[in-house]
């Protein structure tokens, strides 16, 4: 951890849509379940590590719903955020 942040534009198969929100479904699951292991008392080691495997795979099985990108980090010339005047951010982007 600790490297710089990579942002892609990616379009999503068609046909996978419920696919894609049974993954979700799944993903957040796991999610809890790792949080509740971790508050344990005594946490279980080994079920955090299976836990975390489940959550990559789920990450993984995410990705090929999912073509490969067509525009990343390395077509950007700049970029730039700024608060709105209400409410939320703004991101301006600049392609090469």
């Amino acid at each position: 951890m600790g490297g710089t942040a990579q942002l892609e534009f990616r379009e999503q198969k068609a046909g996978t849509e419920g696919q894609l929100s049974a993954e979700r479904t799944a993903l957040q699951a796991s999610k809890e379940q790792q949080a509740i292991l971790k508050k344990s008392k005594s946490p279980d080691q080994q079920a955090i590590s299976q836990t975390q495997a489940a959550i990559e795979q789920q990450y993984n099985e995410i990705s090929e719903l999912f073509d490969k990108a067509a525009i990343a980090g390395g077509h950007f010339k700049n970029t730039n955020a700024q608060p709105l005047s209400g409410q939320g951010w703004e991101i301006a982007i600049e392609l090469k």
